[in-house]
């Protein structure tokens, strides 16, 4: 198995570690009041998270040519030079939406982490179409490193970064944001969807289907 593989792996461990830690600081959130209450700390937790779902995603260079493989199409150099630059312009188009998410949901959100919102449940603004618009920058900016920089160890792991902002979100929901606003929270997660509609991920698969078509056909 590869070396960057193997790290990849260790990072995704670390990370449902953290996670766990995060449940069990939320589910005691009283307990715990001046750790979930700190600033440094959320920023030096929620780094990590930051730092880790990347680096799976396609910040840590990958050992395997399979990146090169799958591009160099055999009957066309046409053909590969759009589905390279297909691949990377896709990546950057999320990498900016997920940045201008992130801008948009700490200026309303005003905390770090797992703090407390001084404002109570947030339904408006960027939460009026995913209920977990942090991790759903974090999911498509750790796609998008992986196409950019063509990394396909990152996007085999992918759907692990994927289900661990699952994990944290639904956590969150059960041992936090229930607890405290119960039905209007209910409610709220009854109307918007975790991680967006289709109206986010409809383009995304189409263009990914799209690229797929152009290496098995053009």
């Amino acid at each position: 198995m590869e070396t960057s593989l193997i790290l990849r792996f260790i990072l995704l461990a670390s990370l449902f570690g953290l996670i766990a830690y995060f449940g069990y600081l939320l589910k005691n959130r009283n307990r715990f009041q001046k750790i979930v209450e700190n600033r440094r700390i959320n920023i030096l937790m929620v780094g990590y998270y930051n730092f880790a779902c990347f680096t799976i995603g396609g910040l840590l260079p990958s050992d395997s040519n399979i990146s090169v493989q799958f591009i160099s199409h055999p009957n066309s150099q046409m053909g590969s030079y759009i589905l390279q630059n297909g691949i990377i312009l896709l990546g950057y188009i999320l990498a900016i939406y997920s940045i201008v998410l992130f801008i948009f949901t700490i200026h309303q959100r005003r905390v770090v982490g797992i703090e407390n919102t001084k404002t109570g449940l947030i339904i408006s603004g960027t939460y009026k179409n995913a209920r977990h618009p942090i991790y759903l920058g974090i999911v498509l900016f750790a796609l998008a490193c992986g196409l950019i920089f063509q990394n396909w160890e990152g996007l085999l792991l992918w759907p692990g970064v994927l289900i661990a902002n699952f994990c944290q979100g639904y956590i969150e929901e059960n041992y936090d944001l229930i607890p405290r606003f119960g039905e209007e929270y209910r409610i709220y997660k009854k109307q918007v969807s975790m991680f967006g509609s289709f109206k986010v991920w409809g383009p995304i698969i189409l263009s990914l289907g799209i690229l797929l078509l152009l290496r098995l056909y053009l």
